[in-house]
């Protein structure tokens, strides 16, 4: 997961409580980390300024705190995940996320090398209302809906897209 402050960031304010070295095992019973499990590991406080980022494994156990201040508590995050059954259930497969993206004419965007090119994998993806969750597929320039044109002078903006905001 790649998590970028857009607020300064804190335990005080709610942010994030990690147990280094720990993604490695597999903690995760029912969709939670058993508190016993971390009892006398050392914590360490995710504390960043506004515009830095962070970058940890999804397996290591981290939590938000609570926001105990007035200050606000913003972030960008980008989780990176394989394609994996669950993924295809709710967008399909490569081709199918392919397919729909061409149909329905979703925008694409290259890596600046143009090796790889992102796909919504879904509407979702692309909806103006506030969401935690939008899937893009990431695949070889080799697989993308259009031929790609040639490589521009300077490589393109990428949109951002809020993937997760939390207060």
């Amino acid at each position: 997961t790649l998590w970028l402050a857009l607020d300064d960031v804190q335990v005080a304010n709610g942010g994030m409580e990690m147990v280094a070295g720990r993604h490695r095992e597999l903690l995760n019973v029912a969709g939670r980390v058993p508190e016993a499990a971390l009892r006398d590991c050392v914590r360490i406080e995710y504390r960043l300024e506004a515009g830095q980022a962070g970058l940890h494994h999804p397996l290591t156990p981290h939590r938000s705190c609570a926001n105990t201040s007035r200050e606000s508590r913003r972030a960008f995050l980008v989780r990176f995940v394989p394609l994996t059954a669950d993924i295809e259930a709710t967008c399909g497969d490569v081709d199918e996320i392919l397919s729909r993206a061409a149909t329905h004419a979703y925008p694409q965007w290259f890596s600046a090398t143009r090796r790889y090119v992102w796909t919504p994998a879904n509407a979702a993806a692309l909806a103006s209302e506030r969401s935690l969750n939008r899937l893009f597929l990431c695949s070889p320039a080799s697989k993308t809906i259009a031929a790609p044109a040639a490589a521009p002078a300077a490589a393109p903006a990428v949109p951002v897209v809020p993937s997760a905001v939390a207060s």
